[in-house]
């Protein structure tokens, strides 16, 4: 009898959380080419980032920005490169070696609120009340804040909100997504961005990206991801606080200081 019941057992499969899902379907995404326009308005001042970006899956990524300065990042699988126009040295470093937002960086995937969604889709889930659009909601704690992601019918990521705790009665800053681009089954990319954060002290910060020319699951040149066609005569060094040691805007730091 005993024996019986242990053939017939079956394991219980946790369902996936509503992160897991959304990350499920930007993980089918194998190639992508965008332009990104980012507009960041804090205190006052207006800040505007233009790039064209060019991904491929694994680890495969090229941005080159040409607004407000010109900087570019290439990962060929490898290797991390980055280097801003006019600096003395470029910063490079096996990308399995970076920490922080440079390792994010590698992880991510463009154009999708997967920066987002990699840092939740690992933390326990608390099923919420549907909101008043009828969408989907799930929340997620983490360190100092309360998460939630809001999805439509379709599977569609509609907003991600943070609130001070799970009481929900604080919320410090929220992204919304619209304008979405089917790339595949549950794989909704939006053209559309819109951002706003609390700061210290009572300030905010509100950021806007529009995607355009977005092309997903094409082929992208080789030579896309090539550092040795874009960075001629750079020097890189593995430490980023040097790519500025001896340029005059360090050297007049150094002055004021004296």
């Amino acid at each position: 009898m005993l024996l019986a019941v242990l053939l017939n057992a079956r394991p219980i499969i946790a369902e996936p959380t509503l992160a897991e899902r959304l990350c499920s379907g930007f993980e089918r995404i194998e190639s992508l080419q965008c332009e990104i326009e980012k507009t960041s308005v804090a205190g006052g001042k207006t800040v505007r980032m233009i790039s064209r970006v060019d991904y491929r899956r694994p680890r495969h990524l090229h941005v080159s920005i040409t607004e407000p300065t010109e900087r570019r990042v290439i990962m060929d699988g490898m290797t991390l490169y980055y280097h801003e126009a006019g600096a003395p040295y470029g910063f490079s470093r096996p990308i399995d070696d970076l920490a922080g937002p440079w390792a994010d960086s590698a992880r991510n995937i463009p154009a999708t609120p997967m920066e987002h969604l990699l840092k939740l889709r690992a933390r326990p889930e608390t099923p919420l009340d549907p909101g008043e659009d009828g969408a989907t909601r799930a929340g997620y704690a983490g360190k100092g804040r309360f998460a939630v992601l809001s999805a439509d019918a379709d599977g569609r990521l509609l907003r991600i909100a943070f609130y001070a705790s799970p009481a929900m009665e604080e919320l410090t800053g929220e992204y919304r997504y619209a304008d979405f681009v089917a790339a595949g089954p549950g794989c909704w990319i939006p053209r559309l961005h819109e951002g706003a954060l609390s700061l210290p002290g009572g300030e905010s910060i509100r950021e806007t990206r529009v995607v355009g020319n977005l092309r997903v699951n094409e082929p992208v040149s080789d030579t896309r991801f090539d550092a040795s066609c874009f960075f001629s005569n750079v020097t890189f060094v593995a430490d980023f606080r040097r790519t500025y040691e001896g340029s005059e805007a360090e050297n007049r730091e150094k002055q004021d200081r004296d």
